[in-house]
């Protein structure tokens, strides 16, 4: 028997579309925002809707998929898979990614922190043609985490570059402590520099109408801004501060090197 929702019929069809267009795979949060905006739904009607959605993914209804949202940290360590033949290893290695050093090129070193870390595909997508770093937080960042950040940080700091963090949260006091409270490591087991605090600020949240969080009043989630602002508020600011031109001349010099390493390698394989 094929499921069909019971209530949520309409709100479900306009949002798959909406889903379908992005570049990316948002949150289930930032589906509930949509919703809000559109149909005007209220918190007390939030729960009924996200498990429809869920009945939705599970079942394939109308387009809804098991992998249609990106959900919070679910990472799987895949083993024992790889290439069958010499022939195939080959091809992964010629078709692969392959990044040159870019920072080594820049008088600056540029990462982009974000706590909301089910909207990583937003932050990747926005941030990968500038070969930006980015650090997901999911609330309070990890000892271990902190620390790789922090002789990362080091590393770059003792080659002479100028330290740009951009930081991008929620609109409350979890959001503007988060990045605060990992410094504190941080600074202790390096050196200090001053990150740049990119938004959700109120002015923001102000500009572009958001709604509130529907748990907490007076406070905004990043969730809640739609996609093009998301994009304008990262772009914006990074612009703002980054040397876009020296960024730029440095792209073009290390993707020049990437396709002469694939053409060397190929001849060196034999591959085609």
């Amino acid at each position: 028997m094929t499921w069909e929702p019971r209530a949520w019929r309409e709100e479900l069809t306009w949002l798959i579309d909406i889903v379908k267009a992005l570049p990316y795979k948002p949150s289930l949060r930032w589906c509930d925002y949509r919703v809000m905006d559109k149909f005007g739904i209220g918190k007390m009607e939030f729960k009924t809707f996200e498990k429809s959605v869920s009945k939705a993914r599970k079942n394939f209804w109308n387009g809804w998929h098991p992998n249609t949202l990106k959900d919070s940290a679910r990472l799987v360590y895949y083993r024992g898979y790889g290439s069958e033949t010499f022939e195939e290893m080959l091809e992964v290695i010629v078709n692969r990614e392959w990044n040159a050093f870019l920072w080594s090129k820049l008088p600056f070193y540029v990462e982009v922190w974000f706590e909301a870390e089910a909207m990583e595909g937003q932050f990747r997508y926005y941030l990968e043609p500038l070969r930006i770093t980015s650090r997901p937080f999911r609330g309070d960042y990890t000892i271990p985490m902190k620390w790789r950040a922090s002789q990362e940080l080091v590393e770059m700091m003792n080659a002479g570059k100028e330290i740009q963090i951009f930081y991008f949260g929620d609109c409350d006091k979890k959001g503007e402590s988060i990045p605060q409270d990992a410094l504190k490591d941080i600074f202790a087991w390096g050196r200090k520099f001053e990150p740049i605090y990119g938004g959700l600020n109120l002015d923001q949240a102000r500009k572009y109408a958001l709604p509130p969080n529907p748990e907490r009043p007076n406070q905004w989630q990043w969730e809640a801004l739609k996609d093009e602002q998301a994009r304008e508020i990262i772009l914006e600011i990074l612009h703002s501060h980054i040397n876009m031109r020296e960024l730029e001349d440095a792209l073009n010099q290390v993707k020049t090197i990437e396709q002469d390493w694939k053409k060397k390698l190929k001849r060196k394989l034999g591959v085609k």
